[in-house]
């Protein structure tokens, strides 16, 4: 390659460099001697090659295939499978590959749980490349990422809040998808989930006498998942609250009256939801 600096034989010379090391497994060696071949030459039959050749490396690792480190078997580093995407988006954002670099990408945050992380690729590919046929998967993808971010403790109900979001217009979007049932399954998986949150809440302030504030969450559940069983309770415990509220306006004097939704002015703490 280093006789040739100027022709098409040094880039089928670095194009055969990395397929040497593809065929001895050494696909992070493959990879750098393919962005090589990109970095410095121009497009050409082995230019496009290089592009296929980085997607498909990407692949194994994002599959799950083991990098050579001292000899030593190591885990797919996801930063990596990343960094191979972002080169094949960068070189050729317009070709064939940078949607599915772009997707892809956000298949390698979620393997790290950085939820956010892989939304933001996710909405990349609808933003960037409206047109492909990876759109509707996309946005399913935005509803399954937060979906598995709800169920972290560490993800307060805004987490199924913005599950619940995607996947409905998922389903405005595209009716005649094959995922729309389970699209709607999810949905109503996170609307009782977010249900159940508000309900432990609502629970809370109910056991601990601010009423008010109880009913608050008692409406949430209401509004969120009417027909659920954590829906009846609340209708239940709601009707005796506005019961107990009223009865007891009704005996105060003028005076006490303000007492008893003084607390109302309470704003409740954010809360996470409840682990399964």
């Amino acid at each position: 390659a280093k006789e040739n600096p100027d022709d098409l034989r040094k880039t089928e010379a670095l194009y055969k460099v990395g397929e040497m090391y593809e065929h001895l497994a050494k696909y992070w060696d493959a990879y750098k001697a393919y962005k090589k071949l990109i970095e410095e030459s121009a497009a050409n039959q082995y230019w496009d090659l290089a592009i296929e050749r980085m997607f498909a490396i990407g692949n194994v690792y994002l599959a799950g295939q083991h990098q050579m480190m001292w000899k030593i078997p190591m885990p797919a580093d996801m930063n990596k499978v990343v960094e191979i995407y972002q080169t094949i988006i960068k070189s050729a954002p317009f070709g064939s590959y940078a949607p599915l670099a772009t997707f892809s990408c956000g298949l390698a945050r979620e393997k790290q749980k950085k939820w956010p992380d892989a939304v933001r690729f996710y909405e990349d590919v609808l933003d960037k490349y409206p047109k492909n046929d990876l759109i509707d998967d996309a946005q399913y993808q935005i509803g399954f990422v937060w979906m598995k971010a709800a169920r972290q403790p560490e993800y307060d109900q805004t987490a199924a809040q913005k599950g619940i979001e995607a996947f409905q217009d998922y389903l405005a979007r595209y009716k005649r998808s094959d995922k729309t049932e389970q699209a709607t399954e999810n949905i109503a998986m996170l609307s009782q989930r977010l249900s159940g949150g508000s309900l432990s809440v609502a629970r809370f302030y109910d056991k601990t006498g601010n009423y008010p504030a109880a009913l608050v969450y008692y409406n949430e559940v209401l509004t969120q998942s009417p027909d659920s069983a954590q829906g009846q309770e609340a209708r239940q415990r709601k009707r005796v609250l506005e019961d107990m509220i009223s009865e007891a306006k009704q005996q105060a004097s003028p005076a006490d009256k303000s007492k008893i939704s003084l607390r109302s002015n309470a704003q409740p703490q954010p809360r996470s939801l409840p682990t399964q």
